[in-house]
């Protein structure tokens, strides 16, 4: 018997006007938002504070309409329907001077995305395992990537101070 693989993954990429980024970043400077994360990988995150913090903050309500409609072109690129969906949680992360992230997905989630808050962002790499296949990209500030949650991806070490907003979505 021979296995035979046929694997299509996409990412999308795009991006938001950055003026509705800068209206919120300063209010999200504030040190008291984030705890330490316990990814080894020299982050503050929001995420054991707000679960889904575009719906928790009313500053971000502009990032959040901006996003549903990212989503939703994704749906329509990319099946070519419009589906409901919803996003489910949401968080910023903020990753200090040699901050990484390991390889990892979101399983049991449709899809994921993130939003670049700063200008000085590492790469995003993408990988599928077990062929190894990879794709990094250098995003800049407002651009949006939005992805099949399963699909394993890290965050490049970088010697800048960054920070973004990631999202996982339901339909």
């Amino acid at each position: 018997m021979e296995e035979i693989l046929i694997q299509k993954t996409c990412i999308y990429k795009s991006k938001i006007d950055t003026s509705i980024i800068d209206e919120v970043t300063p209010g999200l400077s504030d040190a008291r938002l984030y705890n330490e994360q316990t990814w080894r990988c020299n982050s503050n995150t929001t995420l054991s504070r707000y679960g889904n913090i575009l719906y928790e903050r009313k500053d971000l309500q502009k990032i959040k309409t901006a996003l549903v409609q990212q989503v939703e072109m994704f749906f329509l690129q990319n099946t070519l329907n419009d589906r409901p969906f919803m996003i489910t949680e949401s968080w910023v992360n903020v990753m200090g001077p040699n901050g990484y992230q390991e390889f990892h997905n979101h399983e049991g989630i449709f899809g994921s995305g993130v939003l670049y808050l700063s200008s000085n962002n590492s790469d995003i790499e993408f990988c599928v395992f077990p062929q190894g296949y990879r794709k990094s990209i250098s995003p800049k500030k407002g651009d949006v990537i939005i992805f099949d949650a399963k699909t394993y991806h890290r965050v490049l070490h970088s010697d800048k101070e960054r920070m973004s907003l990631a999202f996982n979505f339901r339909i």
